[in-house]
């Protein structure tokens, strides 16, 4: 179901998932509740649309959504299988502030309300138990100052589960927002203004983590897109995004090890007699990318083989006696052989008989 409401548009879509989750339970139904969001269109085609989730909702069972308007108010309803279910909804937007004032001289004065989220058309409604109510005019609440940060959507949470050395699947989106919570979405300051991402402080399996990607990323349209952000080494970091001083956004990210890539030699062979165990064995380590020890490593077999020797020449023997020269050679021939697992390289002088 698709609809208007509060100078928004929305998105109401049932999950009915039959398949089981990692623990085996199939998960129940849900009905998502999304805000379908494309102040970022700039054309008519390909037109990016971000959805929100902003309810979830358990329920019995479900095979359609319809939405539809009776007394002034919005409901869905949604069933299956003679079984069917209505809802409505409640404001986002907060009055807050002295919401009760006494009058004097017959007249009541508010000092301090405000409302929250910025929108086109609110009304207010006065009351008291003696007279009844009465309502107010339209009024619109308009998006005030760049004040704070926030992920431009929840699902950008999902980039917090990170994987060492490559970059996050789901990069981040800064949104400035002002102290009701809303977007500036006309927010283009000029001259630039920019979001800085940075590592405060970080407790890996090694040492210090490092973030690597382009962490300066200038702020059009009241958002600033991260496109190529990854820490390297495996553990929990704490990543902050910064507006200004007081304008910050900070998370916990995990970073996972990555996909076995390479070997690392850690402790090499050393020492030993013939047939005997070295006197020190040799360690290798199976790595991700970033060089942290490989997520699935455990289940990976690292052989090891002797390599032959690196060639060498060794003068053995000549005739007469005493090691040939190698200077002044001319027009030599040369037979290889193999004696008792040895190679052999045999030459001769044509200036010698």
């Amino acid at each position: 179901a698709y609809f208007h409401l509060n100078s928004a548009e929305w998105f109401a879509v049932a999950s009915n998932s039959t398949f089981p989750d990692t623990s085996g339970t199939v998960p129940p139904p849900v009905l998502l509740l999304y805000k379908w969001d494309t102040s970022n269109c700039s054309a008519a085609v390909a037109c990016p649309v971000e959805l929100t989730l902003f309810s979830t909702l358990e329920i019995d069972y479900c095979e359609s959504v319809v939405h539809f308007l009776s007394g002034g108010r919005d409901y869905l309803i949604y069933g299956g299988d003679n079984l069917f279910s209505a809802i409505t909804f409640t404001s986002l937007a907060e009055l807050s502030g002295n919401r009760v004032a006494k009058a004097v001289n017959g007249v009541a004065r508010f000092t301090d309300l405000s409302i929250n989220i910025a929108q086109p058309a609110y009304r207010l409604l006065y009351s008291t138990g003696l007279l009844g109510a009465i309502q107010g005019a339209d009024f619109a609440v308009s998006v005030g100052e760049p004040s704070l940060l926030k992920l431009s959507s929840p699902a950008h949470e999902a980039l917090f589960a990170a994987v060492g050395g490559s970059a996050f699947a789901s990069q981040p989106v800064l949104a400035v927002i002002d102290l009701g919570g809303n977007i500036l979405v006309d927010y283009t300051p000029d001259p630039p203004r920019y979001i800085n991402a940075s590592l405060v402080n970080s407790t890996t399996y090694g040492p210090h983590a490092l973030l690597s990607g382009r962490s300066k990323v200038q702020v059009i349209n009241g958002r600033a897109t991260f496109t190529d952000l990854a820490i390297d080494l495996a553990g929990w970091a704490e990543l902050t995004f910064a507006f200004s001083s007081t304008s910050t956004y900070t998370a916990n990210v995990t970073v996972l090890p990555g996909a076995p890539y390479a070997l690392v030699v850690q402790d090499d062979a050393a020492g030993g007699y013939a047939a005997l165990p070295f006197a020190a064995q040799p360690t290798v380590r199976v790595v991700d990318r970033a060089g942290n020890a490989a997520a699935g490593a455990p289940n990976t077999t690292v052989a090891a083989s002797i390599l032959p020797a690196v060639p060498s020449f060794t003068d053995v023997a000549k005739p007469g006696g005493s090691p040939w020269s190698t200077s002044g050679l001319s027009n030599g021939r040369a037979r290889a052989f193999s004696v008792e697992g040895r190679q052999y390289l045999a030459r001769v002088d044509a200036r010698e008989e």
